[in-house]
């Protein structure tokens, strides 16, 4: 009896799934035989018994019964289970063989080919074979229904899903599936119809209808909509800080040995290769990261817009809250003398009714600084959060325009989180390492510069929070005046409309470039103290402890701030 059978945990499943009824072919007949788990196993079979053989020849058992139970559970595994599709433990049993067996090859190489080695090239090629047949399984079940999803490298259309839907998994790790679309860019424009829909688990239609079935807050049902990604982009991270600071330790010892390279040159090809081999991981872990990052983004940002959607469809009409008594008496006045003023009419351009007289530079310089220091004060005042108002037309517009993407813009930057902290741990360990004491000055560095952002981000929150609110405003006034524009010119009250929204945009504006300076001066403040690290560090290792910095402990040095640097950037 088949393993396949028995249900998986709900925790396991993904967010989406496509229905029963969708999947499976209507005849049972059709579906492939499991010719890909036969021939895995007979493959599993060969490589337990050469394994055995070698147990008998070697006289290092541990490298080999470590091995042997390997097999034997991989095999029992794809005895129980046949599967059809790529199975990641299967393919995690084969790639974990091959390495030991090509680190056994290269541990035990010498001139002569013995019995052992052969053996040992054996199972190396045995367990390729079956990493090979593993990553060209597909990742979907091959009696699934493939109605609709178009072909791997065939001609793109929008008429078909994307061949995200069945590709296999050496297809989906190199991202070769979309060469059709890059060969169409190279020769012309692309289209709306040379773009395939997207993947079944990507469409807004499908989202909306599992989101809305969650329970809880909005933050509560978009992390447990996302979890297994985020869960998927923490290992990856993981896996891209041990291969980014495993370099430098590698750097080292590849300078000590290049020292004796004349008389011995295997340390130095050993060390060359693992740093190839760290790359070559990283560079694989940031395609993976970038799929889960989109994939991530684009659920976020789908979800929150058809909710956003669904709740304004059925919300109530609600107008600009009305201000205090003062504010409408003069407000109704300077109406009725817009009013009494010589009325525009049609051909009269809305957006500038009369010739004014342009003032002296300086006097505009003055306005924009009185400007700039009313907005600073405003923010430093904050923004009465207790005032529980109807959300106006401006604010969902500005919910679905910016804060729906900027939601999902953390999603896409979620690896920053894990990324920062963790690296800048690692690093100041390393340069520890490395430097010993000194390294205590570019540990001060870092905590004066995390007091600064400190504060930093607490004024550019406050600012943030005034833009958002300025931002609101300006969006609700020029949608009411683009929706009574008519109305506005029978009467004539276009111009005294328009200089409001034109006052909400100069002070949005004005907040705008008061933020971007803050923000400006975070960036600046981690970037003056990453590259700082080292620089400190390397003076107090000179200077104060009077030491010679050699080769083997600058470089490595260096290459550790380098990717802090990269890492803040």
């Amino acid at each position: 009896m088949s393993l396949n059978r028995f249900k998986r945990p709900s925790w396991s499943k993904t967010f989406i799934e496509q229905p029963a009824e969708e999947r499976y072919n209507e005849d049972e007949s059709k579906r492939p035989a499991p010719y890909y788990s036969l021939l895995l196993c007979f493959l599993s079979l060969i490589g337990l018994a050469l394994q055995l053989c070698l147990l008998q020849t070697t006289v290092e058992k541990l490298w080999i019964v470590l091995p042997s139970v390997v097999w034997v559970l991989t095999l029992m595994y794809l005895l129980l289970l046949r599967p059809r599709r790529c199975s990641f433990v299967a393919l995690g049993c084969f790639f974990s063989l091959f390495v030991s067996q090509a680190i056994f090859l290269v541990r035990r190489w010498h001139n002569e080919l013995n019995l052992e080695l052969r053996y040992v090239t054996g199972t190396l090629i045995t367990s390729l074979i079956g990493v090979i047949l593993l990553v060209n399984m597909p990742l979907r079940e091959p009696g699934w229904s493939r109605f609709g999803i178009s072909k791997p490298f065939s001609e793109p259309t929008n008429k078909l899903r994307s061949p995200e839907d069945n590709l296999t998994f050496w297809q989906w790790s190199t991202v070769s599936w979309v060469s059709p679309l890059l060969s169409i860019g190279r020769r012309r424009q692309l289209n709306e119809d040379d773009i395939w829909l997207l993947p079944y688990e990507f469409q807004h239609t499908h989202l909306h209808n599992a989101f809305r079935k969650l329970k809880g807050s909005v933050l509560h049902r978009i992390l447990r909509a996302n979890w297994i990604d985020l869960v998927i982009l923490t290992c990856l991270e993981l896996l891209e800080l041990v291969t980014n600071y495993s370099e430098p330790v590698l750097l080292q010892q590849l300078l000590k040995a290049m020292a004796y390279i004349d008389t011995n040159k295997r340390p130095a090809l050993v060390y060359g290769l693992l740093i190839l081999l760290a790359r070559v991981v990283n560079a694989q872990s940031e395609v993976f990261s970038l799929w889960y990052e989109r994939r991530s983004y684009e659920r976020c940002r789908g979800e929150l817009m058809t909710m956003l959607y669904e709740k304004t469809l059925h919300r109530k009409i609600v107008a600009t809250p009305p201000d205090n008594t003062k504010d409408n008496f003069d407000e109704n006045a300077e109406l009725a003398r817009a009013n009494t003023a010589p009325s525009s009419d049609e051909n009269t351009p809305l957006l500038h009714t009369k010739n004014e007289v342009a003032e002296p530079w300086y006097v505009r310089a003055k306005r924009q600084v009185v400007a700039l220091w009313k907005n600073f004060r405003i923010a430093f005042k904050g923004v009465d959060e207790a005032k529980q108002e109807p959300a106006a037309m401006g604010k969902i517009m500005n919910l679905m325009r910016y804060d729906s993407y900027e939601v999902a813009q953390r999603f896409w930057e979620f690896q920053k989180l894990i990324e920062v902290p963790l690296g800048l741990i690692i690093s100041l360990v390393l340069i520890w390492r490395l430097l010993g004491w000194p390294a205590l000055v570019g540990v001060g560095v870092v905590a004066v510069a995390q007091i600064l952002n400190y504060l930093l981000a607490l004024v550019d929150v406050r600012f943030e929070k005034v833009r958002r609110v300025a931002t609101d405003k300006r969006l609700q006034q020029t949608s009411q005046y683009i929706e009574a524009i008519r109305h506005l010119r029978w009467y004539g009250w276009q111009d005294f409309w328009l200089k409001n929204v034109f006052e909400a945009r100069q002070k949005e504006l004005n907040i705008k470039v008061v933020t971007y300076i803050w923000d400006e001066f975070l960036i600046l403040n981690n970037l003056f103290a990453s590259g700082l690290i080292t620089v400190a560090a390397f003076w107090a290792y000179t200077s104060l402890a009077g030491r010679q910095l050699s080769v083997d402990i600058a470089f490595p040095a260096l290459f550790v701030g380098t990717e802090q640097h990269g890492g803040n950037s």
